[in-house]
């Protein structure tokens, strides 16, 4: 009887992987189309937008570290949004400088959170100089030069 539990959540589990592998970039997913790359990521980009909002909003030192740190923890999901989207090959390379961009603002928010948290409020105006942001701001104006509405 074990075995045979073992063997049913084995093939299970490797149905999961393989699904997830079949409509994966890995399996070589099909391009976006304009339209549709656009319409995705635009979605992404207001979702980012509520996700940023509270943060300029805030008024005391503790609200602020936790706008940055639910924004933070947002993140990782909009960069596995990002990552699953195979964007049109014109854009390829400015959407992988999106997806590091996203990355990179994340991993930067945790000092911005440390210093709030010891009570330095100077530290909130620090978020809008940083890398990652210039950087994920950069690639949304890029791609939208390419013709790409996203913003």
């Amino acid at each position: 009887m074990r075995c045979a539990i073992t063997r049913v959540a084995a093939c299970a589990l490797a149905a999961t992987l393989l699904s997830g592998y079949v409509g994966s970039k890995a399996y070589g997913a099909k391009p976006l189309s304009k339209a549709q790359y656009s319409k995705q990521v635009s979605v992404i980009g207001k979702t980012f937008g509520i996700d940023i909002a509270p943060v300029g909003a805030t008024t005391t030192v503790h609200a602020a570290a936790l706008a940055l740190a639910k924004l933070q923890g947002e993140l990782p999901v909009l960069d596995r949004k990002l990552r699953a989207i195979t964007p049109p090959a014109a854009i390829k390379a400015d959407h992988a400088g999106l997806v590091k961009a996203i990355g990179e603002f994340g991993s930067e928010l945790g000092p911005v959170i440390t210093k709030l948290k010891t009570g330095d409020m100077k530290a909130l105006s620090s978020v809008g100089s940083l890398k990652g942001l210039k950087e994920i701001e950069s690639a949304v104006q890029v791609i939208g030069k390419a013709g790409y509405k996203i913003g």
